[in-house]
């Protein structure tokens, strides 16, 4: 494993970073032995080897994102089939003073009982303005958002949920949000690479023995 990291995986990277950020790559590549190694052994100019080095690198990068971006799905789920998340016109008191806000729903239609807890939202600051007045978590980062109680005080940390249950939080704004936002629909493209128009929402979900880290993308 070593010779093979030394002589072939360290010009196939060298040669790539410095050919995009310097222009010198062919330089480098031409002179480097593991490149006139390789160059000699398959009978090939090192104008051919080069080239090759290039997009075999371009492979096994774009196949090491293809890897980190699934290693992070699996974390992190970003749909879980039955639990809905719906955003809704409301106000809300912090501090006495009244704000606009945006009521999120969860409903519960997996069929099975879970918890959900620890809900979490991470602004985009521009599209979805909050007022310095609300919660921020200094240590993970984002809003603590909390589910309403039966006195309709929005104060308990987790809420379980039958089938067919429902549990509300918010989260004020310092402008009421128009009629694109509710309607809007972030598409696969985002939810993929978790590249939020408006807000990140961050919940631990429960089934049984299984515990989710999901995200809804919005």
């Amino acid at each position: 494993m070593g010779w093979f990291l030394h002589w072939i995986v360290r010009p196939l990277f060298i040669g790539l970073i410095v050919r995009l950020l310097y222009g010198g790559g062919t330089y480098l590549l031409g002179t480097d032995p593991g490149v006139l190694l390789l160059g000699k052994f398959i009978n090939a100019p090192s104008t051919m080897v080069i080239e090759l080095a290039r997009w075999f690198v371009i492979l096994v990068v774009s196949l090491l994102v293809v890897v980190w971006l699934e290693l992070q799905h699996r974390r992190s789920a970003t749909d879980i089939p039955g639990l809905k998340v719906l955003p809704s016109r409301s106000q809300h008191h912090i501090n006495g003073h009244l704000y606009d806000a945006v009521n999120l729903t969860f409903t519960n239609r997996t069929g099975s009982t879970l918890r959900l807890s620890d809900p979490k939202l991470r602004e985009h600051p521009k599209h979805f303005p909050i007022p310095p007045a609300a919660v921020r978590d200094i240590s993970g980062g984002g809003r603590e958002l909390k589910f309403v109680d039966r006195n309709n005080a929005f104060v308990d940390h987790e809420r379980v949920l039958k089938p067919n249950d429902s549990a509300i939080t918010t989260t004020a704004v310092t402008q009421a949000m128009d009629n694109a936002f509710y309607a809007y629909d972030p598409g696969w493209l985002r939810r993929y690479f978790r590249w939020p128009k408006y807000f990140l929402l961050r919940y631990t979900v429960t089934v049984g023995n299984k515990k989710y880290q999901a995200e809804t993308v919005y």
